[in-house]
């Protein structure tokens, strides 16, 4: 990875934002833009302070041993470590004081209002500036490493699913089927991407059904609905397969093979330049024109470091596909107290084209 060019893009963009500096508090940038990370994802326990010529990985006493190695050989980088005896305020004032900060920009998207208040009143002398997510628009492109990161990742997916295929049989209980994920998942030491989704009969016509709330049993003639995504190497996958246990109903027979159509069709349309707002219409539309119901989410969302980032194929969003951008497309029908289906790939485009990269069959599958 070159987190060294990815530095320098962030450094760049600078001036064009009217700003001397940028805090960078999102734990995926900051994974991003260093490769370092930390233990949650929540709690602040590194900021970037990025200014034209210097970034400095503010941290805390608990990471100083670790960041110290981590960054003993990287040009452009100087580690700050503040704990009882010097504060996160006191570095980034004398930071401010030796740089000359006046307008520092800060992630809108990530830093809360109460520590916007904070900072700007512990820092009287500089006007703090909300900042659109800007490193998101580095992240959307996936560079050569990144995309066989998620080719694996994709991989690992499809094993994950073939293998846990065979446990789905009458009696099996929901929670029963995430265990046998979780184990698959803990032998091969590696991690999922977000609590996976498995839910049957009724359960499957709700788009985010949460296995932690509910547990359903799967008797003869279930519908199966199975959301899972794997990270290798940080890199996130996503898939959702639908599985009849069973003869499916000629409604849902219907319902699928008219679905799947739609679902390849939205993938061929993507092309480059193409908005989002139109990626969405060809799945959205293609539903209402068959008499379904309009999908109740998304046709898609980008993914990389998280399994939700950046861009979105929906409706009023015009931004466009652009060469190595990887989304999933997810259309599903929907049908409350009775049952659901969706089906979706991660697809990346190259050289203008798609390529799935989970690759698990979507023929109409009875157990």
């Amino acid at each position: 990875m070159n987190y060294q060019k990815r530095r320098k893009n962030v450094q760049s963009n600078i001036a064009s934002q009217k700003v001397d500096a940028f805090l960078v508090t999102d734990f995926y940038n900051i994974l991003y833009l260093t490769g370092c990370k930390t233990l949650s994802p929540h709690e602040k326990e590194v900021k970037l302070l990025v200014t034209p010529d210097t970034v400095f990985f503010i941290t805390d006493t608990r990471y100083e041993t670790e960041a110290r190695i981590y960054f003993q050989n990287t040009k452009g980088i100087v580690v700050m470590i503040h704990g009882p005896d010097r504060t996160f305020i006191q570095i980034l004032t004398d930071i401010i004081l030796q740089k000359n900060i006046r307008h520092l920009g800060f992630e809108k998207h990530d830093l809360s209002y109460a520590w916007y208040e904070y900072l700007q009143k512990a820092l009287p002398n500089t006007k703090m500036q909300p900042i659109s997510n800007d490193v998101m628009q580095y992240r959307n492109l996936k560079d050569d490493d990144e995309l066989a990161f998620m080719r694996k990742a994709a991989v690992y997916t499809d094993e994950c699913l073939k293998d846990i295929v065979s446990y789905l049989k009458p009696g099996a209980y929901e929670h029963e089927i995430i265990h046998h994920m979780e184990d698959w998942i803990r032998k091969r030491k590696l991690d999922f991407s977000f609590d996976p989704i498995v839910a049957f009969d009724e359960h499957s016509a709700l788009p985010h059904y949460n296995n932690k709330v509910s547990d359903g049993v799967l008797k003869k003639n279930s519908i199966i609905l199975i959301d899972l995504g794997i990270t290798y190497n940080n890199y996130c996958s996503d898939i959702t397969r639908v599985f009849f246990q069973g003869k499916p109903t000629e409604e849902q027979k219907k319902a699928y093979d008219e679905l799947l159509s739609i679902q390849k069709k939205t993938i061929d349309s993507l092309y480059l330049n193409i908005k989002m707002e139109d990626i969405d219409a060809v799945a959205r539309q293609g539903l209402v024109d068959k008499g379904y119901p309009t999908i109740p989410h998304s046709t898609g969302h980008g993914v990389g470091l998280e399994v939700h980032e950046g861009i979105r194929a929906a409706r009023t969003v015009t931004e466009t596909l652009q060469n190595n951008m990887i989304l999933t497309i997810e259309p599903g029908i929907y049908y409350e107290g009775k049952w659901g289906m969706r089906i979706e790939d991660t697809v990346a485009i190259i050289d203008g084209r798609a390529e799935t990269l989970t690759k698990f069959s979507k023929e109409l599958t009875v157990l």
